[in-house]
Order: structure tokens, then C-alpha cells, then sequence
């Protein structure tokens, strides 16, 4: 995603409140997500809490990684399933 559409949408969201955020967060050719809360919106990237971090550190993520922003995760009954 380019870097003003990012910025836009996160900032409209608002840094303290949770996103969703979807695209090659973890691996270069799968799709993965993350919904936590936003901690800060630069020029480059969004920072997100991960509680499940033991250390307490927070994620850093490009925007060139993330395809898709949302305030909330997508509806779990609108998603088919393959199997």
C-alpha cells in the first residue's frame, strides 16, 4: 500500500485504538493479520502493540507489507472456507 493511503486511513482510525491491518506482514508470499492496538503513524510505517510478545515490544510494520487497513477485523460468516 503506498504511504499516503496508509498514513490516511491510520490516522483516521486514531493512534490508541485497534486495527486491522492484512497483507505479507510475516512471509514474503503469504497473507497474514494482525488486530491490535495503534501506537503511532509515520511517513514509513504503523506501529502495533503485541501483547503476546513476551518482551513487551512493540511490531513495526512498512507500509509496502500491508494491504489492507480496517477499524475492525472483516465478519467471519462473509469468509468461505476451502476445505
Amino acid at each position: 500500500m503506498d504511504s499516503t493511503s496508509a498514513q490516511k486511513k491510520l490516522n483516521g482510525i486514531g493512534v490508541g485504538n485497534k486495527v486491522y491491518l492484512a497483507g505479507k506482514l510475516d512471509f514474503p508470499t503469504g497473507s497474514t493479520n494482525r488486530y491490535e492496538e495503534l501506537v503511532s503513524v509515520d511517513q514509513n510505517s504503523a506501529t502495533i502493540k503485541r501483547p503476546t510478545d513476551k518482551s513487551g515490544a512493540n511490531e513495526v510494520i512498512t507500509y509496502d507489507k500491508i494491504d489492507m487497513i480496517s477499524a475492525t477485523p472483516p465478519d467471519p460468516s462473509n469468509i468461505k472456507l476451502l476445505y
